[in-house]
């Protein structure tokens, strides 16, 4: 029969152990999402999103940076008077002028309500861009948004 203070002794240390590994797992996932690869990511991104010029008369509603694996990206958000028109008419030249080339439109809706809103998508490399018109949904504070974002 073994000595109760020694069993008591191997618990604690299994208890130890087991801790450590649950400790390393976590610090190893979290190293993987919020690494430095992603920061490089982001930063590529910020400086892609840096020559795309914005449209005239707009201003920024709200700014999203998100650095995780799989989810690294950019997305900021615009109200202007301009109509859905002017602004893809502005945005499908500059991103062109930019070298993005045009990869698609489709209808996007409001709880299964089509509102006029519409994603359309370029891509350039490895990288996508898509803007997000509004439509009717313009009341809301916002006219458009822009994401860049790495193709996966």
């Amino acid at each position: 029969m073994q000595n109760p203070w020694l069993r008591k002794t191997i618990k604690v240390i299994g208890l130890i152990g087991f801790s450590i590994s649950i400790i390393a797992i976590t610090f190893n996932i979290l190293r993987d999402i919020y690494g430095p690869d992603q920061k490089k990511i982001l930063e590529r991104l910020k400086r892609e999103f840096a020559k795309i010029d914005r449209l005239a008369n707009t201003s920024i509603v709200s700014e999203h940076y998100i650095t995780a694996i799989d989810k690294t990206s950019i997305e900021i958000t615009y109200s202007t008077p301009c109509t859905d028109e002017e602004i893809q008419d502005y945005y499908d030249g500059e991103l062109k002028r930019n070298g993005w080339v045009l990869v698609g439109q489709r209808k996007i809706y409001d709880w299964g309500r089509d509102l006029g809103g519409k994603v359309v998508t370029y891509n350039k490399l490895d990288l996508v861009v898509g803007i997000q018109y509004s439509g009717d949904r313009k009341g809301y504070g916002w006219a458009y948004s822009i994401y860049i974002k790495p193709k996966r």
